[in-house]
């Protein structure tokens, strides 16, 4: 499970465990989300995708799992 949270450290993506809810990782993105952090694969790889910023226009960032 993907949650975004904003701690006073700025925008941070969280991945949790979904059985327990412990926190797995951290990853700063570059700005507030502007939508919910979308999933896909490729070739056996998987990525998180989410939209970031608004202005001058939003911002696709993808980052690739271990």
């Amino acid at each position: 499970m993907l949650l975004h949270r904003n701690a006073g450290y700025g925008p941070l993506l969280v991945a949790r465990n979904k059985e327990t809810g412990a926190e797995m990782a951290t990853i700063e993105i570059p700005a507030n989300p502007s939508g919910a952090p979308m999933s896909y694969s490729v070739d056996g790889q998987q990525y998180i995708a989410i939209s970031v910023g608004s202005s001058p226009v939003p911002e696709l960032v993808v980052y690739a799992l271990p």
